[in-house]
């Protein structure tokens, strides 16, 4: 029996178990555990295949609508801009990087826009391309990776969000 499944089940428990440390067992802590598994699962089929699946963001975007409708803890409005500046900001460095940022982090970025809303989605684009940043140079120095290489950006998206989910700004 391969130790994998067992190492991805811990991991995935494990960010459970973070949530529930946080939002304890409330809807907002149910809600946390399935984001964290739907991004965990992102991140690796991200990881392995460079590819975020349109079937998974569109899951995460639903998840949202739904929570908003249910909860209401931030006007639409809010959502909607953060939807708006996410898909246009990942645009825009998609077209300067010249597809460094690839459609999937761009449609799952304007996802996470509608969850974070304005001005908060800004948090998970300064934690994220941080983090990508700093492992992308840890690889360079370390001679793991090349200049010119992909990275999976999904990951560090996935981890900046949940930062942000975890620990909100205001």
């Amino acid at each position: 029996m391969s130790a994998r499944p067992v190492l991805l089940t811990l991991i995935n428990v494990s960010g459970w178990l973070g949530v529930y440390q946080v939002y304890g067992l409330t809807p907002r802590g149910f809600t946390g555990m399935l984001l964290f598994s739907v991004l965990f699962y992102i991140s690796l089929v991200d990881l392995k295949y460079y590819l975020i699946p349109n079937g998974m963001v569109v899951l995460f975007l639903f998840l949202g609508v739904i929570h908003h409708f249910l909860s209401g803890d931030s006007p639409l409005g809010s959502r909607l801009l953060g939807l708006a500046a996410a898909l246009a900001l990942s645009l825009l460095i998609g077209l300067l990087s010249r597809g460094g940022l690839g459609g999937g982090d761009i449609k799952l970025l304007g996802a996470m826009g509608f969850w974070a809303g304005l001005p908060d989605i800004f948090y998970v684009f300064i934690v994220s391309f941080f983090l990508g940043g700093l492992v992308s140079l840890l690889g360079l120095a370390l001679g793991r990776i090349k200049r010119r290489d992909a990275i999976a950006f999904g990951p560090y998206l996935a981890v900046g969000f949940m930062l942000l989910f975890l620990f909100p700004v205001v």
